[in-house]
């Protein structure tokens, strides 16, 4: 058996749990993913969806994800599905608000800058661990 997640809550848990914790004979604790490195996640989930980042929205998701890991630390990978799900959600918005004529198939595959939120939620409040997603 596996278990996985941030090593300080992990560790709580089985430190409440010691029958539990005897099984496990190996903890391994890997490094955090830095902020280049879960942009590069980010465009790679994006990439393996079919979809297009403008050069804006490539700059524009490093620098939410550079915040966003100053603020949590979390170096985790969710934060870069995370992003791409609300990048996704925005960008349906913004193709459906348009008109008929910018619905081609450039704009249902383009995420742009626009599409990038200003700010991404972490932690508890941002937490959508439970929620299915495409690109994990």
């Amino acid at each position: 058996m596996i278990l996985t997640g941030l090593a300080d809550p992990l560790h709580k848990w089985l430190h409440g749990h010691p029958q539990l914790a005897a099984r496990f004979l190996a903890v391994i604790d890997f490094p955090r993913y830095t902020s280049a490195q879960l942009t590069a996640v980010f465009g790679q989930l994006a990439d393996e969806a079919g979809l297009r980042l403008t050069i804006g929205a490539r700059q524009k998701a490093a620098a939410v994800i550079g915040q966003a890991e100053r603020e949590d630390r979390s170096g985790n990978a969710r934060l870069a599905v995370r992003l791409l799900n609300e990048a996704r959600a925005a960008q349906a918005h913004r193709v459906a608000r348009g008109s008929s004529a910018d619905r081609d198939l450039a704009a249902l595959v383009t995420i742009t800058e626009a599409d990038i939120p200003e700010r991404l939620l972490t932690g508890a409040a941002g937490c959508d661990d439970d929620r299915p997603s495409p690109y994990e």
